[in-house]
Protein backbone atom coordinates (compact mmCIF):
# COMPACT_ATOMS: atom_id res chain seq x y z
CA UNK A 1 0.00 0.00 0.00
CA UNK A 2 1.09 3.65 -0.71
CA UNK A 3 -0.45 6.97 0.29
CA UNK A 4 1.38 9.95 -0.65
CA UNK A 5 1.05 13.36 -2.09
CA UNK A 6 2.52 13.17 -5.44
CA UNK A 7 3.42 16.08 -7.93
CA UNK A 8 1.78 15.33 -11.63
CA UNK A 9 3.43 16.41 -14.57
CA UNK A 10 1.54 19.63 -14.59
CA UNK A 11 2.84 20.72 -11.22
CA UNK A 12 -0.67 19.90 -9.77
CA UNK A 13 -0.35 18.30 -6.09
CA UNK A 14 -2.78 15.70 -5.22
CA UNK A 15 -3.15 12.82 -2.84
CA UNK A 16 -2.74 9.22 -4.19
CA UNK A 17 -3.38 6.32 -2.73
CA UNK A 18 -2.83 2.67 -4.46
CA UNK A 19 -2.95 -0.70 -3.41
CA UNK A 20 -1.22 -3.99 -4.73
CA UNK A 21 1.90 -1.81 -5.59
CA UNK A 22 4.58 -3.00 -8.10
CA UNK A 23 7.37 -1.35 -8.45
CA UNK A 24 8.18 -1.59 -12.48
CA UNK A 25 11.08 -1.78 -14.37
CA UNK A 26 12.17 1.86 -15.55
CA UNK A 27 11.10 3.13 -18.95
CA UNK A 28 14.74 5.00 -18.89
CA UNK A 29 17.80 5.61 -16.41
CA UNK A 30 16.73 8.51 -15.32
CA UNK A 31 12.96 7.49 -13.38
CA UNK A 32 11.18 4.27 -11.46
CA UNK A 33 8.07 4.03 -11.34
CA UNK A 34 5.29 2.36 -8.99
CA UNK A 35 2.01 1.00 -10.47
CA UNK A 36 -1.65 -0.13 -8.55
CA UNK A 37 -5.21 0.10 -8.09
CA UNK A 38 -5.97 3.38 -6.94
CA UNK A 39 -8.45 3.73 -4.31
CA UNK A 40 -9.56 7.34 -4.20
CA UNK A 41 -9.66 6.69 -8.71
CA UNK A 42 -10.76 3.53 -9.04
CA UNK A 43 -8.52 2.82 -11.26
CA UNK A 44 -4.87 1.85 -12.07
CA UNK A 45 -2.23 4.20 -11.65
CA UNK A 46 0.84 4.41 -12.94
CA UNK A 47 3.35 7.28 -10.14
CA UNK A 48 7.24 8.07 -11.53
CA UNK A 49 9.30 8.12 -7.70
CA UNK A 50 10.52 11.15 -8.10
CA UNK A 51 7.38 12.73 -8.59
CA UNK A 52 6.24 11.72 -4.99
CA UNK A 53 6.50 14.23 -2.71
CA UNK A 54 6.02 12.45 0.75
CA UNK A 55 4.59 8.85 1.65
CA UNK A 56 2.15 8.79 4.74
CA UNK A 57 0.53 6.45 6.74
CA UNK A 58 -3.60 7.29 6.10
CA UNK A 59 -5.06 9.75 3.67
CA UNK A 60 -6.18 12.30 5.91
CA UNK A 61 -2.56 12.61 7.10
CA UNK A 62 -1.73 13.24 3.56
CA UNK A 63 -4.57 15.65 2.61
CA UNK A 64 -3.40 17.71 5.73
CA UNK A 65 0.08 17.80 4.26
CA UNK A 66 -0.88 18.99 0.57
CA UNK A 67 -3.17 21.60 2.18
CA UNK A 68 -0.05 22.69 4.14
CA UNK A 69 2.10 22.31 1.11
CA UNK A 70 -0.54 24.30 -0.77
CA UNK A 71 -0.10 27.15 2.35
CA UNK A 72 3.12 27.20 2.26
CA UNK A 73 3.15 28.91 -1.28
CA UNK A 74 3.93 25.38 -4.04
CA UNK A 75 3.02 27.23 -7.22
CA UNK A 76 0.33 25.69 -9.28
CA UNK A 77 1.36 25.94 -12.61
CA UNK A 78 -0.37 29.48 -13.42
CA UNK A 79 2.02 30.96 -11.03
CA UNK A 80 5.12 28.98 -12.15
CA UNK A 81 7.39 30.31 -15.17
CA UNK A 82 6.61 27.67 -17.57
CA UNK A 83 10.14 25.88 -17.48
CA UNK A 84 9.98 26.17 -13.92
CA UNK A 85 10.38 22.67 -12.80
CA UNK A 86 9.32 21.66 -9.24
CA UNK A 87 9.99 18.12 -8.01
CA UNK A 88 11.89 17.15 -10.80
CA UNK A 89 15.34 16.07 -10.55
CA UNK A 90 17.63 18.43 -12.27
CA UNK A 91 21.43 19.34 -12.73
CA UNK A 92 20.50 23.03 -11.56
CA UNK A 93 17.96 22.22 -8.63
CA UNK A 94 18.96 20.84 -5.09
CA UNK A 95 17.38 17.79 -4.51
CA UNK A 96 17.14 15.21 -0.88
CA UNK A 97 15.92 12.28 -0.03
CA UNK A 98 15.34 12.03 3.47
CA UNK A 99 15.55 8.25 5.08
CA UNK A 100 15.36 6.39 8.11
CA UNK A 101 13.73 8.68 10.30
CA UNK A 102 10.18 8.51 12.04
CA UNK A 103 7.14 10.38 10.47
CA UNK A 104 7.48 13.36 12.65
CA UNK A 105 10.82 13.89 12.21
CA UNK A 106 10.74 13.64 8.28
CA UNK A 107 8.25 15.82 8.75
CA UNK A 108 9.68 18.20 10.28
CA UNK A 109 13.30 18.19 7.73
CA UNK A 110 10.54 18.21 4.93
CA UNK A 111 9.46 21.45 6.05
CA UNK A 112 12.74 22.85 6.85
CA UNK A 113 14.12 22.21 3.25
CA UNK A 114 10.86 23.19 1.50
CA UNK A 115 11.30 26.34 3.21
CA UNK A 116 14.69 26.75 1.90
CA UNK A 117 13.71 25.95 -1.80
CA UNK A 118 15.50 22.41 -1.78
CA UNK A 119 13.33 19.84 -3.68
CA UNK A 120 12.29 16.68 -1.84
CA UNK A 121 12.19 12.76 -2.97
CA UNK A 122 11.62 9.66 -1.31
CA UNK A 123 13.94 7.97 -3.23
CA UNK A 124 17.47 8.67 -4.77
CA UNK A 125 17.19 9.54 -7.83
CA UNK A 126 19.46 10.51 -10.55
CA UNK A 127 21.05 14.43 -9.87
CA UNK A 128 20.31 13.97 -5.82
CA UNK A 129 22.62 15.80 -4.36
CA UNK A 130 21.97 14.66 -0.26
CA UNK A 131 20.67 11.71 1.28
CA UNK A 132 19.67 12.85 4.80
CA UNK A 133 19.66 9.59 7.26
CA UNK A 134 18.32 8.69 10.31
CA UNK A 135 18.95 5.52 12.62
CA UNK A 136 16.90 3.28 10.59
CA UNK A 137 18.68 3.82 6.89
CA UNK A 138 18.11 0.99 4.71
CA UNK A 139 21.62 0.22 3.06
CA UNK A 140 20.61 0.20 -0.13
CA UNK A 141 19.80 3.95 -0.46
CA UNK A 142 22.70 4.77 1.28
CA UNK A 143 25.06 2.01 -1.11
CA UNK A 144 23.01 4.50 -4.10
CA UNK A 145 23.57 7.48 -3.18
CA UNK A 146 27.44 7.12 -2.51
CA UNK A 147 27.81 5.30 -5.42
CA UNK A 148 25.63 8.63 -7.88
CA UNK A 149 28.07 10.84 -5.64
CA UNK A 150 25.17 12.59 -3.33
CA UNK A 151 26.11 13.74 -0.27
CA UNK A 152 25.64 11.53 2.90
CA UNK A 153 24.98 13.49 6.00
CA UNK A 154 22.83 13.11 9.75
CA UNK A 155 20.46 15.55 10.55
CA UNK A 156 22.58 17.61 12.18
CA UNK A 157 24.54 18.01 9.33
CA UNK A 158 21.67 18.62 7.35
CA UNK A 159 20.42 21.15 10.09
CA UNK A 160 24.56 22.94 10.05
CA UNK A 161 23.99 23.42 6.65
CA UNK A 162 20.94 25.30 6.32
CA UNK A 163 22.54 27.59 8.83
CA UNK A 164 26.02 27.68 7.80
CA UNK A 165 25.77 26.19 3.79
CA UNK A 166 28.25 24.14 4.78
CA UNK A 167 28.50 20.49 5.94
CA UNK A 168 30.61 19.76 9.30
CA UNK A 169 32.52 16.38 8.82
CA UNK A 170 31.82 15.80 12.43
CA UNK A 171 28.33 16.79 14.42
Amino acid sequence: ELICVYCNGNWEGSVQHLVNVQIKEAYSDEYDYIQGWSVLQNNVKTLRTDRIVEEFDTVEDAQERLSKLIELGIPTPRDRPSKAKYHISRPDTFDICFTGFKKADREHLTELAIQNGINIHVSVVQHLDMLCYGYNAGPMKLRKAIKQGAIVATRAQFEEFLETGEIPENV
